[in-house]
């Protein structure tokens, strides 16, 4: 094999590990994310509270206020959604019209309902509505939770090492022929 192939073998493994590293630490939070990143990631907004409600709440016996109360919260950061989609969406028109001043104030509103849906501050407002029973078994579920999405990360990252070790096994083998 020629030197300036292998220089090109090497870029593209680079090109393709450094992708896969970006791919594994990809730091949109599901619910700031449309669609699905990554494969076991909720498609949806709707999906994720869904699954987190069953994770954080799980072994937790909620009383009726309590789960009223935790259900307005997910409908209110769904709204506070699509309040940012269409306010995004006036913000590409202003900036498109060159109307820098209408952007300037639509860029402020985005910055306060992008607070207003994120799921960090709203799960401890969901915390804050349970008893110190019912707190024990979140914060445990919450650790759980976020155990098993690092374990998931670290199982991503070591397929995608494997996958580059076995690129260089093969393209050491193929240089050597």
């Amino acid at each position: 094999m020629r030197p300036r192939h292998i220089l090109t073998s090497v870029i593209v493994l680079l090109i393709f590990s450094g992708l896969a590293s970006a791919a594994d630490e990809n730091t949109i939070s599901p619910s700031l994310a449309p669609t699905a990143v990554q494969g076991d990631e909720p498609a949806t907004p709707e999906e994720y509270w869904k699954q987190t409600k069953t994770d954080v709440f799980e072994d937790i016996e909620l009383t009726p206020a309590q789960t009223s109360a935790i259900d307005r919260m997910i409908a209110e950061a769904g709204s506070a959604r699509a309040n940012y989609a269409d306010t995004e969406a006036r913000l590409d028109t202003a900036r498109n019209e060159g109307n820098a001043k209408v952007a300037g104030e639509l860029s402020e509103q985005l910055i306060q309902l992008r607070d207003t849906f994120r799921p960090t501050g709203r799960l401890l407002e969901m915390r804050e509505l349970l008893s110190d029973e019912q707190r024990e078994i979140f914060n445990r579920n919450m650790r759980l939770r976020d155990d098993r999405k690092l374990a998931k990360r670290w199982a991503k990252r070591q397929a995608a090492k494997q996958k580059v070790e076995n690129s260089q096994k093969l393209s050491t083998e193929r240089h050597r022929e």
